[in-house]
């Protein structure tokens, strides 16, 4: 098996809407894994690096083992972040959570827009954000009930 890029991982992990949907949030899998989640907070070593960035650590224990990332002042996703490429992960993400509002190519146009923001003219930028939102037929959380 070949192992995946730190932007291949967080690209595939990315969460999108429906993964926080009530179907989601009360499925058994995930209710079992909540369930075994702990929180601590890091004391006076993580409260001192905030907001310079956001200190975190998460230690992952297994049959196998214990896996800790250690110290973490800039996790993915962070501006500061090197490990991955932030420019990458955010056009994924904004492709995903597109696609949910926008036909395939209209999200093209859209994103080619915003992608050239600092080569258009005052009057090309009043109405950048206009599109056809295309809405959903059901809310993520399923049917109003009645």
């Amino acid at each position: 098996m070949q192992e995946k890029s730190l932007d291949e991982l967080w690209k595939y992990l990315m969460l999108l809407p429906a993964d926080y949907g009530k179907n989601a949030l009360f499925n058994e899998v995930t209710r079992n894994l909540m369930g075994k989640i702990e929180f601590e907070h890091g004391g006076a070593e993580y409260d001192s690096q905030y907001p310079k960035g956001i200190p975190t650590s998460i230690s992952i224990k297994t049959n196998s083992g214990e896996f800790d990332s250690g110290f973490v002042l800039f996790p993915g996703g962070h501006s500061r972040n090197e490990t991955v490429s932030l420019q990458s992960i955010m056009q994924h993400k904004f492709i995903r959570l597109g696609s949910l509002a926008l036909q395939k190519d209209e999200l093209v146009q859209f994103v080619q827009r915003l992608e050239g923001i600092d080569d258009l003219t005052n009057a090309q930028l009043q109405d950048i954000y206009d599109c056809n939102i295309k809405f959903a037929e059901e809310p993520i959380d399923g049917k109003a009930e009645e």
